[in-house]
């Protein structure tokens, strides 16, 4: 049985970087020591002030011997004036401006670890930021990934308490389809939520486990066979659960070609309310008929048999009566044009065996009728190649404002505009490769090791271009070959994160000269299990945009491996620089 673990939610986390009333983990303990130290702070760094003490109280558990405490506090380099409590386990200490406090522990006993934070206080008006942790443990672990929040406020090197990690439970279940036991995968998610926490294969058997939190998903339920799949709502985490997904509702109608003939070898899918339906392909007739599931959202594919020109179709709606018939009809005006016997050179000659791919957004390309009426946007794909004399055989597009992205085999790259809606061009030429240069820079100096990444756009995303890697030496340097006229996003980044990510849009030939990284300061942590305080060891922790949106939301800006003892050190943007 496979599984594959995602991030899950956030329950029993524990930041101390912001100094929650209560919350505590352990700092610096050996591992093989039953005695565990965990300091605890109160009120929030936001709330601290002259008149609001910071009390820091010692947590010791583990331990029966006597014990002593002897604090140190420093701020700015210099010792901070300190109130004891009656027993010495907690301590007062005044603010005396913004900053970062050291507070630090002694052992309070033989054989027992010392402890120490820091405690870091904004400047009244300072702007905070607030992030996402994601932790993602290695596999094996018994422990649940989480997405948890954290608000920088030092804009400084800081540290806090460990982050706490739920042991969670072994959920298990059956999936079957009419009753019968089927192969599934299964998507668990936040309740009104379509974005995966954690995703399980289940077997031949329908059966699955997988670790997860001890609360309620909503499971995207995908089935092998002919069902549609099928989501439950509020599926409490727990063993026995039988997922019993029925076929599905069908639903038919025709595709017709732009002339009003059937169209046959065209795949049509559905999302309803986000959940898929199966895919069907129109038969000699134009006729389909596929499975999915009752809802208000209808998102609908097309996806037209190669060789007849047409785009790919997409379209949403809440118009659409899906127990109507869908009749799908390209656009009357959309009329093609062949490019057969284009001509590629390079360097003056023709160019034999060189990729052609047209690409390009068709706006009103067809529509959609069942009861209400959905426009269907076009988007363009159609690959050929050129012969021996460097010419195109048959290759049918739309008559529309496209782009051309040539490849050879010894991989040159261009990108021409083609206009299609008048004759194209008698030759399209693939020319030297231009070089996209510049060199990354350290605030102390050239970045050596550093990576750089030609990420395509446009045309050479649409057509599949796959991303260029290189690494710089020890000048930072570097300069790389790119597409005639290819519009590229420039990423440079350093594993050793000594800069945070800079990005460039670019359309090659482009020279960029110096670009510094982007400067960072330094998140020390660690991860734990709660029922064991234990450190989880390889856990992946990468830091993600609060307020993003779509891809950005879900690309890190870095990341961290946990160590032996479950420590780690995170890059986090500084800003104002």
């Amino acid at each position: 049985m496979r599984q594959r673990w995602l991030p899950a939610r956030a329950l029993t986390v524990c930041l101390c970087a912001a100094a929650l009333v209560g919350c505590a983990g352990d700092v610096d303990n050996p591992d093989d020591s039953p005695c565990k130290v965990a300091l605890v702070f109160t009120p929030d760094p936001a709330e601290a002030s002259p008149t609001a003490p910071v009390r820091a109280m010692a947590q010791v558990t583990g331990y029966a011997g006597g014990t002593t405490f002897q604090w140190k506090v420093t701020h700015e380099g210099g010792d901070v004036p300190i109130t004891r409590s009656a027993d010495g386990s907690a301590i007062d200490f005044p603010v005396l401006s913004a900053g970062v406090y050291q507070v630090a522990l002694e052992s309070p006993g033989s054989g027992c670890p010392g402890a120490s934070a820091n405690f870091n206080v904004a400047a009244p008006g300072t702007i905070t930021q607030a992030y996402r942790l994601r932790i993602t443990p290695p596999p094996g672990a018994a422990a649940v990934g989480q997405i948890v929040p954290y608000v920088d406020r030092s804009n400084a090197d800081t540290s806090q308490q460990a982050l706490v990690l739920s042991p969670g439970i072994d959920a298990s279940g059956q999936v079957r389809v009419n009753g019968a036991a089927t192969a599934a995968s299964l998507r668990f998610c936040a309740p009104g939520s379509v974005e995966p926490l954690a995703e399980v294969a289940a077997s031949s058997t329908g059966r699955f486990t997988l670790r997860l939190e001890a609360v309620s998903y909503d499971v995207l339920v995908v089935p092998a066979g002919g069902a549609a799949p099928m989501r439950f709502a509020n599926w409490p985490a727990q063993g026995g659960q039988v997922f019993d997904v029925g076929a599905g509702v069908p639903v038919g109608g025709t595709v017709r070609d732009p002339a009003g003939a059937p169209l046959s070898g065209a795949r049509v899918a559905l999302q309803v309310d986000g959940v898929p339906s199966t895919v069907a392909t129109s038969a000699a007739d134009g006729s389909f008929t596929l499975q999915a599931r009752s809802g208000a959202v209808v998102q609908l594919a097309v996806t037209p048999p190669a060789g007849r020109g047409l785009p790919q179709l997409l379209g949403t709606s809440t118009a659409l009566d899906l127990g109507l018939p869908l009749q799908i009809q390209y656009a009357a005006g959309l009329m093609t044009r062949d490019l057969s016997g284009l001509l590629v050179t390079q360097g003056g000659s023709a160019a034999p065996q060189v990729g052609v791919v047209v690409v390009g957004a068709i706006g009103a390309a067809a529509s959609a009728v069942a009861g209400g009426t959905l426009e269907l946007q076009g988007h363009l794909r159609v690959a050929a190649q050129t012969g021996a004399d460097g010419r195109l055989g048959a290759a049918l597009v739309p008559r529309a404002a496209l782009s051309a992205v040539l490849q050879a085999s010894t991989g040159e790259l261009a990108v021409h505009p083609l206009d299609t809606r008048v004759a194209p061009p008698a030759a399209l030429d693939l020319g030297a490769p231009p070089q996209i240069s510049g060199v990354v820079m350290l605030s102390q100096g050239p970045a050596d090791g550093a990576q750089i990444r030609l990420e395509p756009q446009g045309a050479l995303a649409q057509a599949g271009i796959p991303t260029t890697v290189s690494t710089t030496g020890a000048s930072g340097a570097f300069s790389l070959p790119a597409a005639h006229g290819g519009a590229y996003q420039v990423v440079l980044t350093d594993p050793r994160w000594r800069g945070l990510p800079v990005r460039v849009a670019v359309t090659a030939p482009a020279a960029l000269g110096p670009r510094t990284l982007a400067p960072r300061f330094v998140l020390a942590s660690k991860i734990v299990i709660s029922n064991v305080s234990s450190p989880v060891v390889g856990a992946v922790v990468e830091l993600l945009c609060h307020a993003c949106t779509g891809v950005e939301r879900q690309r890190p800006i870095s990341g961290a491996v946990s160590d032996a003892s479950g420590e780690f050190l995170l890059a986090v943007p500084r800003r104002g620089q």
